[in-house]
C-alpha cells in the first residue's frame, strides 16, 4: 500500500489519551481520542492496549467500533492505562516540492477518506467547515449547514453580533436592488433598538414596528406613551398607534386564523387567590391624558394548583366625574353571574343583581304591541314556564307547563284559571280562582306555626280582622281585631248569626238583647240562654243518618226545659212489656262517690260497668277501653295510643226499669192490701 510521505515505522505511531480516570469496575465502553480529538483505529488489531501493566489481547479482551473502545471485563478503579494506535503517523517533511502532482491525486482512490479522518471532524450532513483551535485539525459545524439552497443556523441562542457601535442592518431583497424590507439593529450605550421597516411605494422602506431597549413593542409609533391606569402611570410593553383617519384606519389589532380558531392569550405566573391574571383596558382621552374608561379582568377565585385553575371574569366601568373603573359585573369560576355585587346567593343561584344604595331593576323592553317575557326552560330547551307581559293588552300572565295559569289584568285584578278576572262580582273580583272541576285554595304553614288570612282598611293598613289556623293548638280562629268588632254569618239576603264584641251569639241579624225582642235567639258569654223565634218555643233537635228526629232539647211556654228522646209508636216494633223490673232493679248498685277532679263534692250515682250488664243501652263505651292505632287511622278519635276511653251513663234510660219495678211493687202491694182487707173482714 502506498503512503504519503514516509512509510509508518516505530516511533510514528500515535499514543492514545489516558482513560484510566474513568475506570470504576462497571464501565466497559470508552471513547478513543488523541490530543482530545476522536480517532478511529479501524479494528482492535490497530491498537496496542495495556491495563494495570498487562498487555490486552485484541478482539478477546477488547473490541473497537469506529472511535469507541469496549472491554470484555470492566477495568477496576485505580488501574493504569496505556494505549498506542499503530501506523497512524504521517510524515511529510521528506516530500520535496513537486513530488505530489495533480496526476498523483486525480484518481478516485488516490486519497482515501480515511486518510482525512483525523484532520476534519464531524464531516457530514453538508456541515460548514471551520477551524477547531487545534493544529492541523478542522471541524464540521453541527449547527451550521449549507445545502446549496439554504444556510441554516440551528442553535439555542443564535446571534449576529456587530462589534461596531454603529447601526447594523439586515436587508431582504424583493428581486431587485431595492430592499423589500429591512431590520435595523441600532447599537450604542443609550439606544439599542430593533427597527423593522417595510416598503410601501417609495424606494426606501419606512419604519413599521420597533422593539426598544426595554423590550417594548411599538407598531405605528417610535415611543411608548405612559398610560395612567387608575392613579398610577403604567408604561405598556406594547403599543399600537393608528395614524390614519377614517373608519378603516383606526389603531386596532386583528387576529385571524383560516383553518382553526384565533386566540389571544393573557397570563400571569401568580398562584395565590384573588390575583389578576390579565386585563383588557379601554382608554378615554380627557383632552390631556388617557384614562381607563372600562376594564375587563381575569382573576383566580382561589389558589391555583396542578390542573386546578378556578378563574373569574370581572367587568369594570368608570362612573361620571371619575377616572378609576369600579367593578359592575362578574362571572365566577362556577359560571354564576353577579351584577352590582361580589357575593352570590348560593351554589344554585346563577344570577344575582344587587343595588345596596338604591332601588334595583331588571327591565325587559319590547314593542308596544309585543310581549316582554322571562322564560324558564328545561334541558331540552323547551319553554315550560314564563312571566309574560302583554304590552298590547296591558296584562301579566304567569305560565306553567307552557300554558297560562294566572293573570293580573290592567286594573290589578288577579285571575287563577281564568283570563277575565273582571267578569265576576264587582265587589269581589279582585282575586278570582276558577276551575272546570273542583276549586280550592290552601294556606300551608309549619307544624308549630299559624296560617293566617288578614283583613285591613285601605287608609292606615291597620289589621281589623283575621282568619287563623293555629297548628300548635289545632284551633281555627275567626277574629275581629277592633274593640267594637263583630263576626257575622250570612245566608241568602240576611245575616243569620252574629258574634258581637262581648262574645254574645245572636241567631239573627241584630245585636238586641232586650227581653221584649221575642224574635231573637242568643247566647251570652256567661252561659245564660235567652230564647226566641217566638214567645213559647225554642229547641235543639237531634237526627239520625236518615234525617229522622231522634231527640230534642226544647222549651215550651212556661214548662221549663224538656230533654226528649223520640218515642212515637210509629218508629218502633217488637214491643213487649217488662216483667222482671224488680229483679233487675235489685241488681243495680247505687253508690256515693266524688270525682278525682273535684274531691270536695260527693254525689249519688252508678258505676258505668256495673250497670252495663243490667241496662246496657244506658252505657256508652267499654270497661277499661283505650285508644288504638286503628281508631287513630280511621280518624274516629284523637289522642295517643293507650289513652283511656272513659265510659258514660245516660241515667234517664233507667227510668223505664224503675217504672216497671215500681209497677210490679204496686201490684204486689195491691194484692196484699186485698188479702189484708179480706182478713180484716173475716
Amino acid at each position: 500500500m502506498g503512503y504519503i510521505g514516509v512509510e509508518p515505522a516505530l516511533g510514528r505511531n500515535r499514543e492514545v489519551d489516558d482513560i484510566s480516570s474513568s475506570f470504576n469496575g462497571s464501565t466497559t465502553q470508552f471513547n478513543l481520542t488523541v490530543q482530545s480529538l476522536a480517532v478511529s483505529p479501524g479494528s482492535a488489531n490497530g491498537l496496542l492496549i495495556s491495563v494495570g501493566g498487562i498487555v490486552q489481547n485484541p478482539n478477546t479482551d477488547y473490541t473497537v467500533n469506529a472511535s469507541q473502545l469496549t472491554f470484555t471485563t470492566a477495568p477496576a478503579a485505580g488501574l493504569d492505562f496505556w494505549g498506542l494506535m499503530l501506523g497512524q503517523g504521517i510524515d511529510t517533511q521528506a516530500v520535496a516540492d513537486g513530488t505530489i502532482t495533480n496526476a498523483s491525486i486525480s484518481g478516485s482512490a488516490a486519497i482515501a477518506a480515511s486518510k482525512l479522518a483525523n484532520f476534519v471532524t464531524n464531516n457530514a450532513d453538508n456541515r460548514v467547515i471551520t477551524g477547531s483551535g487545534t493544529t492541523n485539525t478542522l471541524n464540521g459545524e453541527t449547527n451550521l449547514t449549507f445545502d446549496n439552497s439554504n444556510l441554516k443556523l440551528t442553535i439555542g441562542n443564535p446571534a449576529i453580533i456587530q462589534s461596531s457601535s454603529s447601526t447594523g442592518s439586515l436587508a431582504i431583497g424583493g428581486g431587485n436592488t431595492n430592499p423589500g424590507g429591512q431590520i435595523l439593529f441600532k447599537g450604542g450605550n443609550t439606544d439599542a433598538n430593533i427597527v423593522f421597516k417595510a416598503q410601501a411605494v417609495v424606494s426606501s422602506p419606512a419604519e413599521r414596528m420597533r422593539i426598544d431597549s426595554s423590550g417594548r413593542l411599538m407598531l405605528g409609533s417610535t415611543s411608548v406613551t405612559a398610560v395612567p391606569i387608575a392613579t398610577t402611570n403604567r408604561n405598556p410593553q406594547a403599543e399600537i398607534v393608528g395614524s390614519l383617519s377614517g373608519s378603516n384606519h383606526h389603531g386596532s389589532l386583528s387576529i385571524r386564523c383560516t383553518n382553526d380558531s384565533a386566540n389571544l392569550y393573557l397570563g400571569s405566573a401568580l398562584t395565590s387567590g384573588n390575583r389578576t391574571a390579565g386585563s383588557v383596558v379601554f382608554l378615554l382621552n380627557d383632552g390631556t391624558d388617557y384614562h381607563p374608561g372600562a376594564r375587563i379582568d381575569c382573576a383566580n377565585d382561589d389558589t391555583t394548583a396542578n390542573n386546578d385553575t378556578p378563574g373569574r371574569l370581572v367587568f369594570l366601568t368608570t362612573a361620571d366625574a371619575g377616572n378609576n373603573p369600579t367593578e359592575r359585573m362578574r362571572i365566577d369560576s362556577a359560571g354564576r353571574l353577579q351584577i352590582g355585587t361580589t357575593v352570590g346567593w348560593g351554589s344554585n343561584c346563577f344570577l344575582h343583581v344587587s343595588n345596596t344604595s338604591s332601588n334595583c331593576f331588571i327591565t325587559i323592553s319590547a314593542a308596544d304591541n309585543g310581549n316582554s317575557v322571562l322564560a324558564f326552560s328545561d334541558t331540552a330547551a323547551s319553554v315550560r314556564g314564563a312571566l309574560d307581559y302583554d304590552h298590547d293588552g296591558d296584562f301579566l300572565g304567569i305560565k306553567t307547563a307552557a300554558s297560562e295559569r294566572m293573570r293580573i289584568d290592567s286594573a290589578g285584578r288577579v285571575g287563577i284559571g281564568t283570563s277575565s278576572p273582571g267578569s265576576y262580582n264587582a265587589n269581589s273580583d279582585n282575586f278570582v280562582i276558577r276551575s272546570s272541576g273542583s276549586t280550592g285554595m290552601t294556606i300551608s304553614g309549619s307544624t308549630g306555626g299559624d296560617c293566617q288570612l288578614g283583613f285591613s282598611n285601605g287608609e292606615d293598613n291597620a289589621l281589623e280582622g283575621i282568619l287563623t289556623y293555629q297548628h300548635g293548638s289545632n284551633e281555627f280562629l275567626l277574629a275581629g281585631i277592633e274593640s267594637d268588632s263583630s263576626i257575622a254569618f250570612r245566608t241568602g239576603d240576611d245575616k243569620r248569626m252574629i258574634i258581637n264584641s262581648n262574645g254574645n251569639i245572636f241567631l239573627d241579624n241584630t245585636f238586641s238583647t232586650t227581653a221584649s225582642n221575642a224574635r231573637k235567639s242568643y247566647f251570652t258569654n256567661t252561659g245564660q240562654q235567652y230564647h226566641g223565634r217566638n214567645a213559647h218555643e225554642s229547641y235543639i233537635i237531634f237526627q239520625d243518618v236518615s234525617n229522622n228526629n231522634i231527640g230534642s232539647i226544647t222549651r215550651g211556654g212556661g214548662a221549663g226545659i224538656a230533654f226528649n228522646t223520640s218515642s212515637d209508636y210509629r218508629l218502633k216494633e217488637n214491643i213487649s212489656g217488662i216483667s222482671d223490673g224488680i229483679t233487675r232493679l235489685k241488681q243495680l248498685k247505687p253508690s256515693r262517690f266524688n270525682f278525682k277532679s273535684e274531691p270536695s263534692i260527693t254525689i249519688d250515682g252508678f258505676i258505668a260497668h256495673e250497670v252495663s250488664s243490667i241496662v246496657p243501652e244506658a252505657i256508652e263505651g267499654e270497661k277499661d277501653g283505650v285508644i288504638t292505632q286503628a281508631m287513630l287511622d280511621a280518624g274516629t278519635l284523637e289522642g295517643t295510643v293507650g289513652d283511656p276511653i272513659y265510659q258514660g251513663i245516660d241515667q234517664s234510660k233507667l227510668v223505664p226499669l224503675l217504672t216497671a219495678a215500681l209497677q210490679e211493687a204496686i201490684a204486689k202491694i195491691e194484692t196484699l192490701e186485698t188479702k189484708v182487707a179480706a182478713l180484716e173482714a173475716a
